[in-house]
């Protein structure tokens, strides 16, 4: 007679009654990841980004989706559709609170989850034959035909995370335009040696510490510390990042890594 394993899986899945669809039901996702554990949320991202990486090894188009929820962003989507056929990334802006920028965040996430996921897929093949990185170009809607590819879908409500991103303003910026910060902070994680492996760190938007202070007041730091050393930082109202699309923001940053 045989006899059941004393082995069971603890790993946690997305039921296919949540999976993303154009019918998606935002608050019964985020109902379904407030009772998972913080160790079975890591165990989903782990499994999701596996599953992007195999569908992109293939060839194939896949649509991440980034599920958050924050006190500044509340809870919200971040979409990004790749074709790695095509060489590109649309990545689709979530709808800002009354607190803009409070959702800015995750649309960085969104660039390393990409960013980690073609490196990733790339330690599978030959040097030769690298899947460069992306275009991105940022919309207000991607196309519902899109919404039926492949899709992998990235919990971003883990809150134990061992180091964070500090992104670091000078004091006198105002109106930094979104889409060049995103843009520059695209290209310089790809020389991040610590992704994939510290794929979900908190992102921090912070003033610089007065004795590091650059001249030029468009100038951002970027770098990654561990999370107990980010108390000494103060964090800048959401409302620096201004609008996307607003063609009177800021355009002229300098973006540099600390």
């Amino acid at each position: 007679m045989r006899t059941k394993s004393k082995v069971e899986s603890t790993e946690k899945v997305i039921p296919e009654g949540l999976r993303p669809t154009s019918k998606l039901s935002l608050r019964e996702i985020i109902i379904f990841l407030r009772h998972l554990t913080q160790k079975e949320q890591w165990s989903l991202i782990r499994q999701e980004l596996e599953k992007a990486v195999d569908i992109i090894s293939l060839g194939k188009a896949v649509m991440f989706f980034l599920v958050d929820e924050t006190a500044a962003g509340g809870s919200h989507t971040v979409k990004a559709f790749y074709n790695p056929r095509a060489k590109k990334v649309l990545l689709e802006i979530p709808k800002e609170p009354l607190q803009k920028g409070g959702r800015f965040p995750t649309v960085l996430h969104a660039l390393e989850i990409i960013v980690g996921a073609i490196d990733l897929a790339n330690k599978r093949r030959k040097r030769d034959q690298k899947i460069p990185y992306p275009e991105i170009s940022f919309v207000k809607v991607l196309k519902k035909s899109m919404k039926k590819s492949d899709v992998s879908v990235i919990p971003l409500t883990v809150a134990e995370t061992k180091k964070a991103n500090i992104i670091a303003f000078h004091p006198q910026a105002r109106h930094i335009d979104p889409e060049t910060l995103a843009r520059a902070y695209y290209h310089i994680i790809q020389t991040d040696n610590t992704l994939p492996r510290d794929l979900i760190r908190h992102t921090m938007l912070v003033q610089t510490l007065s004795g590091n202070r650059p001249r030029d007041k468009h100038s951002i730091t970027v770098t990654v510390l561990p999370k107990d050393a980010t108390q000494v930082y103060k964090l800048i109202h959401p409302g620096r990042i201004t609008r996307w699309f607003n063609p009177n923001a800021v355009t002229n940053i300098v973006m540099r890594r600390a």
